[in-house]
Parts: structure tokens; C-alpha cells; sequence
């Protein structure tokens, strides 16, 4: 085989590759641990895509995740924590260095489409394994409805999003009629599994900010103000149609009033504490916190809550996470990339909706989980940023295309 010939097939491959990587982070972390591997190895041997890395490089968003992960690998230096465990901690923020790497993958605007549609597809085979586990009619993993291929928390923000991501293809006026009855369906489908089956409160919180951001893009503001309106009379309708969703609510209310009777051992109680005991190792140190893996091996040592146990991997809460191990100037690096990427959405055209809707309700999951280090949710913001700026990488190439072809016409002109 030739080498022009292996080029060629590599440049084919890739964006079958970055579907299938789509496709398989909502199913499994060993499925897209075997997958990232080939994948990222083509994107860099062929030349279509590493002609313009250097520029992927030079963005404030590339920068921006570069000089976060090395100050996550700076701060081993100053943590205490056994080598093995900080090792396990850098290898969560590795996905930091994807990124660049991956948007120039998504230059194709086809790669961007049918990716999108992949993760749609994998959401519906979600909602429709979820809904049979809540029929009895499948097992996978626990009898929790709400937990398919992940825990209800992370099951509940995938299918949220999914059915933000139907939502705004729904409106886009080039869509065939056959693909728009499909996400209408996952529209529907999806509300009807948060809402429903689901057990966890997080895909409330995302469906509600998600719906939201998408009635405000997508409407003037008379008839978005009607739409939000709308929707919170529908909230509240379902709200007395769902014995789940009632039953949570009831849930945390009850949580609230056993914290204020000192009882702590409660879900919520638990989450105070971890957060509380985070902020002590912060106070300790608040410049460069304890170091990578210093919450891990601290509450091991100290077991500050007694009642919990001996072993917790994060204080459930990103930014309390960052805090603690590293410090202000690490929260400040987290938040200029999270701000990094924000700053480049309203660059962006065509993809500036979906990668909107990811950030803000990301950056609110950031306060209540470690949706970043711990948790799918991280991979998704790394992937579908990579999707959303391949079209800033497209108009890159357009311009040097013309460029190309402006030098060339001069060329000829002059001779």
C-alpha cells in the first residue's frame, strides 16, 4: 500500500472514529479509553488534520486547558499524597490536552452533524433501556430506573442533553422531515424519562436551565417570556402527574428539615460536610491548596465524617475540589478556561447553541458534583467543545484556502 494511499484512508477514518468515540463515552469508559487512543493517533499522522493543529495550539481555549493541566502537574509537587494516587488524579484532567487535538477533527461540517446525531441516538437508546429497567423487563447494573450505563446523575444531565441538542436541530430550517420527527421523539421521550423514571434530581436542574436557554435563543423576547411562563406551568403540571418526581422533592425537603435538626447524615447532609471539610483544607493552604490528590489521601487520614467512612475521592463540588488541592490560583486557571471557552461560543455561528447550553449548565453542576474530574459529564464538555470549534477550524481553512488561491491568481497576473 502506498503512502498516499494510507493517507488517504487515514483522513476517512477519522471522522468514522470521532462518531463512534460520540457514540460509546454515554455507554462505556473502557469502550472510549480503547477508542481515544486510535483516534487521537490519526488525527496526528494525517496530514489533512496536523496541517492545522499549530493553529488549535495558538487558541486562548488550547492554551487555556494547556497551563490549567500543568499546574495540576506542578501542584504534585507540594501534595503529600501517595504517588499512585496522584497519578490516578492527573489521569482525570488528561482529557485537558485533547482538546486541541480533537477540534481539528471536527473541521468537516458532516463529522459535526452525524456526531451530534450519534450522541441523540445513544440518549434514545438510553431513555429506552431506562424505561424498560422501570417495567421490569430489563436488568442492567442496579434496579434503579434511573441508572442504565452510568448513575442516575450522570444519566439524567446525558439525556437532558440530548433532548437540548433535538431541540435546536428541530428548528434548523435544512433538516430533512425524517431525522426531524426523530428528535421531536427524543424531545419527548427524554422529558418523559427525567420526569417519569429518572431518579435523580441533577436532570431536573439541567432540563430546566437547558429548556430555558433554548426558548431564549430561539424566540423574541414577548414570546420567550410567554414560552419561559409556559414551560413552569408545565413543570408544575408534571410535577402533580409524577409520583417520582413528587417523591424526590419530598426527599430533599425532608433533608432540609433533618439539617436543621443537626441530623447530617442525610444526602444532602453528607455534601455539607464534604464541602465543609474541603473549605479546612483550603484554609490551610488557600494559594496552592494541598496539592493534586491532597482531599483523597486527607479525608483518609483525618476521616472527618465518621459516619461516611474512610474513603472519598472528591468533596462532591468541581470548584471545592480545585480549591482544596489547588488552591486560588488553580480556581482562577479552572474558571479562565471554563471562561476561555465561554468567550469563544459567541465566536462561533452555527454551533454557538449547543456548546451554550453544555457550558452554563456545566459551570452550575460544578457547585453540587465533580462533573469534570469524576464523572462522564467532563468528556462531554472536552468532546462536544472539540465539535463546536472545528467550525472555527473550518473558517481557518476556508481563509487559507482563499488565501492560497488570492497568491496564486497574483502569481500569474505578475508573470
Amino acid at each position: 500500500m502506498s503512502l498516499d494511499l494510507l493517507k488517504e484512508k487515514t483522513n476517512l477514518l477519522v471522522p468514522i472514529f470521532l462518531v463512534l468515540l460520540i457514540f460509546f463515552i454515554p455507554i462505556s469508559s473502557s469502550i472510549k479509553s480503547i477508542l481515544i487512543i486510535p483516534t487521537l493517533l490519526l488525527l496526528l499522522f494525517a496530514p489533512y488534520y496536523r496541517a492545522y493543529l499549530s493553529y488549535a495550539l495558538n487558541t486562548l481555549w488550547a492554551r487555556a486547558a494547556l497551563i490549567l493541566f500543568i499546574y495540576i502537574l506542578i501542584s504534585c509537587f507540594w501534595s503529600e499524597a501517595p504517588l499512585s494516587m496522584r497519578y490516578n488524579v492527573i489521569d482525570k484532567y488528561y482529557k485537558l490536552i485533547f482538546l486541541p487535538i480533537l477540534a481539528v477533527g471536527f473541521i468537516k461540517p458532516q463529522t459535526r452533524f452525524w456526531s451530534l446525531n450519534s450522541y441523540i441516538f445513544v440518549a434514545l437508546l438510553t431513555c429506552f433501556l431506562s424505561i424498560l429497567k422501570a417495567k421490569n423487563l430489563l436488568m442492567i447494573n442496579t434496579p434503579d430506573p434511573g441508572e442504565v450505563f452510568y448513575n442516575h446523575i450522570v444519566t439524567g444531565f446525558m439525556i437532558a442533553l440530548g433532548v437540548y441538542f433535538a431541540g435546536i436541530l428541530v428548528f434548523q430550517a435544512n433538516i430533512n422531515s425524517g431525522l426531524r420527527i426523530v428528535y421531536i421523539f427524543m424531545m419527548l421521550l427524554g422529558s418523559y424519562q427525567i420526569f417519569f423514571i429518572n431518579t435523580g434530581r441533577t436532570g431536573y436542574v439541567a432540563y430546566g436551565i437547558l429548556m430555558s436557554l433554548l426558548i431564549i435563543q430561539k424566540f423574541p423576547p414577548k414570546k420567550a417570556f410567554i414560552g419561559i411562563m409556559t414551560f413552569l406551568g408545565m413543570i408544575s403540571l408534571i410535577y402533580a402527574l409524577s409520583p417520582v418526581m413528587q417523591t424526590h422533592a419530598h426527599m430533599m425537603i425532608n433533608d432540609i428539615k433533618l439539617l436543621q435538626n443537626n441530623q447530617t447524615n442525610t444526602s444532602l447532609g453528607f455534601r455539607i460536610q464534604f464541602h465543609h471539610y474541603a473549605q479546612s483544607l483550603f484554609e490551610k493552604n488557600p494559594v496552592i491548596g494541598v496539592g493534586t490528590g491532597g482531599f483523597q489521601y486527607s479525608f483518609s487520614k483525618d476521616q472527618p465524617v465518621p459516619s461516611w467512612g474512610h474513603k472519598l475521592n472528591d468533596p462532591h463540588g468541581q470548584y471545592w475540589l480545585v480549591l482544596a488541592e489547588q488552591g486560588l490560583i488553580g480556581l482562577v486557571l479552572f474558571i479562565a478556561f471554563l471562561g476561555a471557552l465561554l468567550v469563544t461560543t459567541f465566536q462561533l455561528k452555527e454551533m454557538k447553541p449547543f456548546l451554550l447550553g453544555l457550558l452554563v449548565s456545566f459551570c452550575m453542576l460544578c457547585f453540587s458534583d465533580t462533573v469534570f474530574c469524576y464523572s462522564t459529564i467532563g468528556y462531554l464538555l472536552i468532546f462536544f467543545s472539540a465539535l463546536c470549534f472545528g467550525e472555527l477550524i473550518e473558517k481557518r481553512a476556508h481563509a487559507t484556502l482563499k488565501e492560497l488561491v488570492k497568491n496564486q491568481y497574483e502569481l500569474n497576473a505578475g508573470s
